[in-house]
Formats: structure tokens, C-alpha cells, sequence
């Protein structure tokens, strides 16, 4: 059940309710972790959290426009697509909603992993990635073989650069982060 709902699979059970009180909930619920996790996460892993929290932004906008496009009955054709991808980039937006928390689950690990400076554990994850990708567990509008190719293919080129890298960084500094006072540390105060 929870990869059901991990993946987006779970979406057309969503599209029950208006998109203000899913627009509400997902912002109530990325406040209160974000502040919890602002809080309480060390200092090098804050852009690894922040970059996971645009990612459900996404969704928002995008069960925003097709909403508005239903309420003026205008299908989401070939030509349409087109137009919205030139106004606000239609396709980056749909990769990144459909799957999205997965998707924040993918991009955050792989973020830590790389933070952490564990490239074959991040190269994993990109990996994990591509084929999610291709299942349509992410990037895709739907469950099935071969459904985000495109999108499979930049998760495989990602892995071979993170492994390019961890081939080019000396080996004494591989995955052996040395952990450092901070010199500006998040307050751990309430």
C-alpha cells in the first residue's frame, strides 16, 4: 500500500478532492516537516532537504492548470502541451508531479549520498531512478513498461556521471566524510 502510494498511484483517488484542499494539505504538511527538519537536520544536508521540498510545488501547479483547463473544457492535446511548455515549461513540471514522492524520496537519498560523498550508494539510488522512471513510478503519467523513456535515460546518464566522479575523487576521499564544526550552525532552539 504505501509504495501505491509513494508512487502516485494513488492519484486518481486524489482528483476526488478540489485541488485547494490538496493544495492546503500538502502546504500544511510541508510547513510542519519543514520546520521540524529545519530545526533538527545538520547543516550540510539543509539543500539536500530544500531541493525535496520544491519538488510537491510541482503538483501544485500542475493539478492547478489541468484544473483550470477542465473548468474551461479545453483538452490537454499535442498542441496545448505545447503551448503550455513554452509559457511554463508544461513537461518539466508533469516529470516532476507524477511520482513526486517518490521522486522526493529518489532526489533527496541520492542528494545525502552525494553530501555524505557515498557515490556508489548515490549511483544506486540514480540507478533505482531509471528504473522507476521506465516503470512510470515517477516521470510518468501512469503505471507500465517504458512509460517515461526519456526520463530513464537522463536517471542512467546521471548515474554514469556520479560514477565518473567517484572514479576521478582520490580514494582517501571517498565516503570517508570528515565531520566538521560548523561555523554558522542551525539553532536547535524552539
Amino acid at each position: 500500500m504505501l509504495l501505491v502510494v509513494i508512487a502516485g498511484l494513488s492519484m486518481p483517488a486524489i482528483d476526488l478532492f478540489p485541488w485547494s484542499l490538496r493544495a492546503a494539505v500538502i502546504a500544511y504538511v510541508s510547513i510542519g516537516v519543514g520546520r521540524a527538519a529545519i530545526t533538527n537536520i545538520e547543516h550540510r544536508y539543509l539543500n539536500a532537504f530544500l531541493l525535496g521540498i520544491i519538488i510537491p510545488g510541482a503538483y501544485l501547479i500542475q493539478s492547478t492548470i489541468q484544473e483550470s483547463l477542465a473548468a474551461l473544457k479545453i483538452q490537454l492535446t499535442p498542441q496545448v502541451i505545447e503551448v503550455l511548455d513554452k509559457a511554463i515549461y508544461w513537461e518539466p513540471i508533469s516529470g516532476m508531479a507524477n511520482g513526486f514522492l517518490m521522486l522526493v524520496l529518489i532526489i533527496t537519498a541520492m542528494s545525502v549520498c552525494l553530501i555524505d560523498r557515498k557515490f556508489i550508494v548515490a549511483a544506486l539510488w540514480s540507478l533505482f531512478g531509471a528504473l522507476s522512471a521506465w516503470l512510470g513510478l515517477i516521470n510518468a503519467p501512469r503505471f507500465g513498461w517504458g512509460e517515461a523513456p526519456s526520463y530513464a535515460i537522463a536517471w542512467l546518464a546521471g548515474t554514469v556521471v556520479i560514477l565518473l566522479v567517484w572514479l576521478g575523487v582520490p580514494r582517501a576521499l571517498r565516503s570517508s566524510h570528515a565531520d566538521t564544526e560548523m561555523e554558522h550552525p542551525i539553532s536547535r532552539e524552539h
